[in-house]
C-alpha cells in the first residue's frame, strides 16, 4: 500500500482497503514515501491499522521517507518529542501508543 494522500476525503477507502489487507495477510506494509498530505484522520487510521494488525495477528509495518510536508503536518498535531523523519520512526511511535492502550 503506497497511498498519496491520508487525509479526511481519502479515509473511508483507506480505510476498507487497509482492514481488508489485514484480514487477508500476515504482513502488511505502508510506504509513506509519496504520500503528501496527512491530517488527522490519517494518523488516526494508522493507530487503527496498528491496533487492529495486533489484534489479528498480522504484522503492520510503515516505511518511506515521511514528506517534509507530512512531517509538518505531525509537527503541528503535537505529542512527539521529536517530529518523525521516516514510517519506521513513525511506526515506532505509534507501536508505544498502541502497548499502553492495550495495557
Amino acid at each position: 500500500m503506497q497511498p498519496q494522500r491520508m487525509t479526511i476525503d481519502a479515509a473511508m477507502t483507506l480505510k476498507s482497503q487497509l482492514l481488508a489487507d489485514i484480514q487477508h495477510n500476515a504482513a502488511v506494509s505502508i510506504d509513506l514515501s509519496q504520500c503528501e498530505k496527512m491530517d488527522l484522520s490519517g494518523v488516526q487510521l494508522l493507530l487503527a491499522g496498528m491496533h487492529e494488525s495486533r489484534q489479528c495477528g498480522c504484522t503492520l509495518t510503515l516505511k518511506g521517507h515521511l514528506t517534509a510536508e507530512v512531517q509538518s503536518a505531525l509537527e503541528l498535531m503535537g505529542g512527539f518529542s521529536q517530529s518523525p523523519q521516516t514510517g519506521e520512526e513513525l511506526e515506532s511511535f505509534f507501536m508505544t501508543v498502541v502497548e499502553h492502550s492495550c495495557g
